[in-house]
C-alpha cells in the first residue's frame, strides 16, 4: 500500500491499554507488516512479544528486522529495504526511540526508491513511502545515527499512528 505523507498528520494514541488498538490501526494500512527495532531491551521487557502476539491473534502477516549494526546504518538500511521488498510489506511497525523512527522512515522511503542514491542534502518535494506505525519506546538508547540529520531530511514522512505513554 503506497502512501504519500505530505498531507497526513500522525494519529497519537496514548494510555494504559492503548496497544490493544494496534491491529485496528494496522488493518487500516495493510495486511503485512515489517517490524523494525534495534534494542534487545525491547525483547527483554516483552514489548516485542506483545506486538507479535497481537498481530498473530488478528492474522496480520509480519516479518521482523532487528538492526544489529548501528555503526553501518547504510548496510542495515539496504538489508531492511530488501527484506521489505522481498516480502511485499505493506506497512512498517517501528518499535523504539526517535532515531529508530528515522531509520524506519528511510526504509519506508527506500521501498520505492534506491537507498544508495538518496542524498541527504536534496530537498524532497514529494515523498512516497510505506506507512509507518510507531511504538515509542525510550529504552532504545543505543540507537543513534550521528552521520546525517535524518530528522530534517525525512521530516515530510509522518508516522500514520504513534503509540505512546502505554504501560507495559
Amino acid at each position: 500500500m503506497e502512501s504519500s505523507f505530505r498531507k497526513n498528520h500522525t494519529k497519537i494514541l496514548a494510555g494504559k491499554d492503548v496497544l490493544e488498538q494496534l491491529c485496528d490501526e494496522c488493518l487500516l494500512l495493510g495486511n503485512k507488516a515489517l517490524i523494525v527495532f534495534s534494542e534487545n531491551r525491547i525483547k527483554q521487557i516483552g514489548l516485542y512479544a506483545r506486538v507479535i502476539s497481537l498481530l498473530n491473534i488478528r492474522g496480520i502477516a509480519h516479518i521482523t528486522y532487528e538492526c544489529l549494526n548501528t555503526e553501518n546504518l547504510i548496510e542495515e538500511q539496504q538489508k531492511a529495504v530488501k527484506l521489505a521488498k522481498d516480502n511485499v510489506a505493506e506497512l512498517i511497525i517501528a518499535i523504539g526511540n526517535d532515531e529508530l523512527t528515522c531509520f524506519a522512515k528511510i526504509i519506508a522511503h527506500g521501498f520505492y526508491t534506491n537507498v544508495e542514491q538518496i542524498n541527504e542534502n536534496e530537498v524532497l518535494e514529494s515523498i512516497t513511502a510505506l506507512p509507518i506505525i510507531n511504538i515509542k519506546s525510550d529504552s532504545d538508547e543505543n540507537f543513534e545515527n550521528k552521520n546525517i540529520d535524518l530528522h530534517n531530511f525525512y521530516a515530510e514522512i509522518k508516522p500514520a499512528t504513534l503509540f505512546t505513554d502505554f504501560e507495559y
